[in-house]
């Protein structure tokens, strides 16, 4: 009986948001502060890695109430150039796009600037920013698709994480008529005709939704410059799968805005040194424990006390206290001995570089 009773309340609540979704929506009206630019990716076939990266950027901007501002744009030039499993200029895939970006992260558009629309070539996989300067890199925590088994649920899914979340990934057919149409009508809206035929594919941004004399369209950032269609965006119909947009790719990526990678070797100036253990660690999000089995500790920073050996860390964890500032708690297990409060004190990074300073110790 109460595994029904639980059952039915989920499916209410998913039926009240659906319903409670806005009947137009424009992101950029939504989060004005994060207005990822309109982009160029000239003779490359790079839309993938434009739509992947320009949709993440802009929730990164959102995610971190505009802290990570929108010129802060990921750079496609490092995808291109470095997700080896993708076609680079030749094409890719957004969700493959958005997985490597989990998974190894991304630099920026300011550190590795965009080439290969002057060169229509991959490029090397860059180690360090243009200027020489170390990379920081930015990472996701979520990779995946909004396909349903019906064009009416995937329609329904798209306007929800876009209304949640904020601009994600679609892909479409182009035909012969496409470009033609917004030269003719910049601000119209695009459907496929009869007896045309396929160019290709091409993946953009999705950023809203709305309908004009009856008649609903998807509102989509374009990667080919300002000069195309309405300054870079343009509208195509939605709801009917008009060049396959409902049903070819659609995806989405959830930043990591609470962590970034740095080294783990924290040192107090004045006195002995922490060390944990295991070169370039990715901080967890807030409250989640650090899998302790790949740390060890040296030199306690607490009062003047050392221990030299113990059994083990018993808890670790860091969480986010304000922008690059987090809290760093350890709690050791010394032989014959209660847990120990090694370590509960307020960490900060530079967002420029990789090296933590101790701030104060309790």
């Amino acid at each position: 009986m109460s595994r029904s009773i639980v059952i039915a309340l989920v499916l209410c609540v998913a039926a009240v948001a659906l319903a409670e979704l806005p009947t137009s929506f424009d992101a950029r009206q939504k989060w004005p502060q994060c207005q990822t630019p309109i982009l160029d990716q000239d003779l490359c076939g790079s839309c993938w890695a434009f739509s992947a990266t320009t949709a993440l950027s802009s929730r990164f901007c959102i995610e971190t109430d505009g802290k990570i501002k929108p010129e802060q744009v990921l750079s496609p030039q490092y995808l291109v150039s470095c997700e080896g499993d993708q076609g680079g200029c030749g094409g890719g895939d957004t969700l493959l796009a958005y997985k490597y970006m989990q998974s190894n992260g991304i630099d920026l558009l300011s550190c590795t600037p965009y080439s290969s629309g002057l060169t229509g070539r991959d490029g090397q996989c860059p180690t360090t920013c243009q200027n020489g300067s170390s990379i920081q890199f930015y990472h996701g925590v979520e990779a995946y698709s909004l396909l349903k088994p019906t064009i009416e649920d995937t329609v329904q899914a798209m306007k929800a994480e876009l209304v949640s979340h904020g601009p994600l990934s679609v892909s479409f057919v182009v035909y012969n008529d496409f470009s033609p149409f917004f030269k003719a009508n910049p601000k119209g809206i695009y459907q496929a005709k009869p007896g045309t035929f396929a160019l290709g594919g091409h993946a953009v941004r999705l950023v809203g939704y709305g309908e004009e004399n009856g008649k609903k369209y998807w509102l989509i950032a374009n990667s080919w410059g300002t000069k195309f269609a309405d300054n870079g965006y343009f509208k195509i119909a939605q709801g009917i799968n008009t060049a396959t947009i409902e049903s070819r790719r659609v995806t989405a990526g959830r930043p990591r805005v609470n962590g970034f990678n740095f080294h783990t070797s924290i040192r107090q100036q004045q006195a002995d040194d922490l060390v944990i253990d295991g070169g370039l660690t990715r901080i967890p999000v807030n409250d989640e424990v650090i899998d302790i089995a790949k740390y060890s500790l040296s030199k306690s920073l607490d009062s003047g006390v050392q221990f030299d050996d113990f059994l083990g860390v018993e808890e670790a964890f860091v969480q986010v206290t304000n922008g690059f500032s987090y809290h760093l708690k350890l709690r050791v297990v010394k032989s014959g001995e209660n847990a120990h409060s090694l370590v509960d004190t307020i960490i900060h990074r530079s967002p420029h570089d990789d090296k933590l300073s101790l701030l104060s110790l309790e």
